[in-house]
């Protein structure tokens, strides 16, 4: 039995009863199938290890970065909003690296992220699966020569003298599970921006559960806004080897529970490794940053967590209109290098803080040479309106406590110190380097006049992707079911793009208002390409009952069962699985997400095993 491939109203819908026909619908499709077999992720397509010239991927289908995918220069990668990506992290694990004069276009959607995750079904992720994106430019940096090989990468140059240099577009970009220490000094982060310059555009990207550092620059004059850094291992934002980019509306929130035993900090920065003065000196200038540390009323952290800032080896910087809370210190002043500007009041052009506020006990703290009375003095000067009120609930954000990590509310609370008194006029602030930054009545990074569902994180972002399943569909008529136990099942909260009714077979097609357990059903829909399902993971066996005749079933696990490992009891089966992805397979495995047909001659139950 096979139902036609197009399905334009629920009378249509019509019954091939020829063995011949079945035989012939099964075998062209799975042709189509067999291609995508194989590879870690089933169903995935593996992307080349080098693209030197135009690809464009397409949104209904998943791909797998094997090894390191390399856009070599003249290459140009372009990845529409709504696809989906895995790592791997078998071998050295794969990164995507975009080389000096090659291009990556991935223009997400508030709607339709492009999402980098993780291979594993949702219970078996972990920080550093796999090597996250590095981006290289020809922007100037402060390394002899003017060129560096990048650390932890895979031995590509970059550096350069063009501080308008593009490396193209990242926007509305989600990168899961990736960093992590390679051994041998040798590390990699979320995303990497080496040499970039400032023609590359950067913004509304979540790094999640990195490995290392979740953002860090080496260089160049690339501006970035819309960043979240979630629960990363080491840092949230670093800077080196004369980074002189800016950026706007930073997120940083951290997970109590994991640090790098190196220290952890938030806004790490450094002039270069050695701590030289050695020019192009970075000096980023960010406003509107809300970095919410380990150190929360509800939870214990680690003694791994260091600073909000920690500002050392020569580094330059300027801060504003921010909000810092839960850390051991909010900013630390560190090293010669920062004592010879030296911190005072009023403050150096090159080294400010202004209109900032900072809870605990440690505003400020000075080490390794710099002055504790003139760093105090600096924090302190009455021209930078910086506030500290103590302890961090004064500050007033809304809820960034260890048990909000699911759903964080970064909003200031009207009335305290992070809901307004902020300050654009001073020159570091100045139109410059290809950036304007917007005047905004409160600290850090989020309004506090708008609801939460209408803040500039809401819709794209996901902050439990340890409790995400990825399911991918094409545009059209699909066979779907729950891949987990989300909290609301209705059609609209799943699919968003939906563009019929449920439709469940009993005995003919019934529409129904809710996913349900063990159910499949044919659903259209108006978009193809990944639907993520939120909620908790369902483990095998799964059993499910069928009646006499075609039944449409689904496991409703979170993970594949083979098709092979099915157990039948009360009844015999007339029939395998048959799936439809554009057209009809004969399943091999009962994939999450997916549902399937199956005939019975009699009423029973069919178990789906690992």
């Amino acid at each position: 039995m096979i139902l036609t491939n197009t399905m334009p109203s629920l009378g249509c819908i019509t019954v091939v009863r020829s063995a011949a026909m079945l035989l012939l619908l099964c075998a062209g499709m799975a042709a189509s199938a067999g291609s995508a077999r194989g590879q870690l992720v089933p169903g995935a397509i593996a992307l080349p290890d080098t693209i030197a010239g135009v690809r464009t991927l397409s949104a209904d289908t998943a791909y797998q970065m094997v090894n390191t995918v390399r856009v070599v220069s003249g290459g140009l990668l372009t990845i529409p909003p709504g696809t989906l990506i895995y790592g791997n992290r078998q071998g050295l694990r794969s990164c995507l690296q975009v080389e000096r004069g090659g291009l990556i276009y991935a223009r997400g959607t508030a709607a339709r992220p492009i999402v980098f995750t993780s291979p594993n079904p949702q219970t078996l992720r972990a920080s550093g699966e796999w090597l996250g994106i590095i981006l290289l430019g020809r922007a100037v940096i402060n390394s002899p020569g003017g060129t560096a090989t990048l650390p932890g990468g895979t031995g590509a140059v970059y550096g350069g003298n063009n501080d308008a240099d593009s490396t193209g577009v990242l926007s509305y970009v989600r990168i899961e599970y990736a960093g992590g220490d390679l051994g041998g000094g040798l590390r990699s982060n979320g995303l990497t921006m080496a040499g970039v310059g400032n023609r590359t555009v950067i913004d509304a990207v979540q790094v999640s559960y990195s490995g290392e550092d979740s953002f860090e620059w080496f260089g160049g004059a690339v501006n970035a806004e819309h960043l979240i850094s979630f629960a990363c291992v080491d840092d949230d934002f670093q800077t080196n080897n004369g980074y002189r980019g800016r950026g706007q509306f930073f997120f940083g929130m951290r997970d109590s529970t994991l640090a790098d035993p190196g220290i952890s900090n938030g806004l790490e920065a450094y002039n270069d490794a050695a701590g030289t003065a050695a020019t192009p000196l970075s000096r980023p200038v960010i406003s509107n940053a809300t970095l919410a540390g380990p150190f929360r009323s509800d939870t214990q952290a680690t003694g791994f967590f260091g600073s909000g800032g920690m500002w050392t080896a020569n580094t330059r910087y300027g801060l504003c209109n921010s909000v810092i809370v839960g850390w051991q210190e909010g900013i630390r002043l560190d090293g010669l290098g920062i004592a010879a500007i030296p911190p005072a009041c009023p403050q150096p052009a090159d080294l400010k803080l202004r209109t900032t506020a900072i809870g605990g006990q440690r505003p400020i703290w000075a080490a390794n040479g710099v002055q504790g009375p003139a760093a105090f003095g600096w924090f302190n000067c009455a021209p930078a309106v910086n506030a500290n009120p103590g302890n961090h609930p004064l500050v007033g954000l809304v809820a960034v406590t260890q048990s909000d990590i699911e759903h964080p509310d970064p909003r200031p609370i009207p009335g305290t110190p992070a809901a307004a008194g902020t300050d654009f006029t001073d020159p570091m602030l100045a139109g410059a380097n290809n950036f304007a930054f917007m005047p905004t009545a409160y600290k850090g990074a989020f309004d506090p006049a708008l609801a939460r569902n209408r803040q500039w994180d809401t819709t794209w972002t996901d902050y439990r992707p340890n409790r995400t399943a990825y399911v991918m569909y094409h545009a059209g008529w699909n066979l779907v079911a729950l891949a987990n136990a989300p909290a609301n099942a209705s059609r609209d909260s799943v699919f968003a793009h939906a563009a019929s009714s449920l439709f469940k077979f009993s005995n003919g097609y019934v529409v129904d208002s809710l996913l349900r357990d063990g159910i499949g059903y044919w659903l259209q829909l108006a978009q193809g390409g990944m639907v993520q399902q939120v909620g908790t993971a369902v483990t095998l066996p799964r059993t499910v009952n069928v009646v006499p005749g075609w039944n449409l079933v689904a496991s409703g696990a979170s993970v594949s069962a083979p098709a092979a490992n099915v157990t039948v009891s009360g009844t015999i089966l007339a029939s395998g699985f048959f799936g439809y992805d554009n057209g009809y397979t004969v399943a091999t495995a009962i994939e999450p997400g997916r549902a399937y047909w199956v005939k019975s001659l009699g009423t029973g139950t069919l178990t789906f095993n690992p």
